[in-house]
């Protein structure tokens, strides 16, 4: 007795470097093409600039970066402090090029808006993050604080402690769980495949 088993591989279309995947079986559909990763994470910090932006229990409220020019004034002070932590810390002639052509050339740039500017105040205006906005965290976040270790200079010396207060993260089971509750998880890709990758050189594959 003889048993034949036929497999009915699938092997998809190579990317722009060369990676592809191999399943077992042939799905109906690969579903990474098809969830936004705007989906894959429903629980996440929200920036809110004031007590009305605060989400609603039960609602699903939008997270996106913040624009220039915050958290600074003007886009005159964003430009010249974006150049000042940019680049070389030896600034040389490409890097006063750069000040010329990236900040006092551009259409936004206005002189008039560094009037009484001071370097320490917006270096304590990127520490504070903006003092009109506030991070809410979803209950699932866990608040820790982090201590560090920081070595002397001399081996002889003992090394110094350095706690970082108010650090917040989300345990991994947590998500898990969250992730398989949810209606999307009806979506997810979870079929096993082998990722395979084709040197464009020799056309060998690993």
């Amino acid at each position: 007795r003889v048993l034949l088993t036929l497999r009915d591989t699938l092997q998809t279309a190579l990317n722009v470097v060369g990676l592809s995947r191999l399943y077992p079986r042939r799905l109906s559909f690969e579903p990474d093409k098809f969830i936004p990763s705007s989906l894959l994470a429903r629980s996440s910090p929200i920036v809110a600039t004031g007590v009305h932006d605060t989400p609603s229990p039960g609602s699903i409220p939008s997270s996106g970066v913040t624009e220039p020019p915050f958290p600074f004034a003007n886009m005159t002070v964003y430009r010249l402090m974006t150049w000042m932590h940019s680049g070389s810390h030896q600034k040389s002639q490409n890097e006063v090029m750069r000040l010329v052509t990236d900040v006092i050339q551009a259409e936004d740039f206005n002189a008039k808006d560094l009037d009484g500017f001071s370097v320490r105040r917006c270096l304590r205006t990127l520490d504070n993050g903006g003092s009109k906005e506030t991070v809410t965290f979803p209950d699932d976040w866990v608040e820790t604080d982090v201590h560090i270790s920081i070595p002397a200079k001399s081996k002889d010396d003992q090394p110094r402690s350095f706690n970082i207060a108010g650090f917040h993260y989300r345990p991994l089971v947590a998500v898990i769980r969250a992730a398989f509750a949810d209606i999307q998880s009806n979506a997810f890709h979870i079929s096993p495949f082998k990722r395979l990758w084709k040197d464009p050189l020799d056309n060998h594959e690993e």
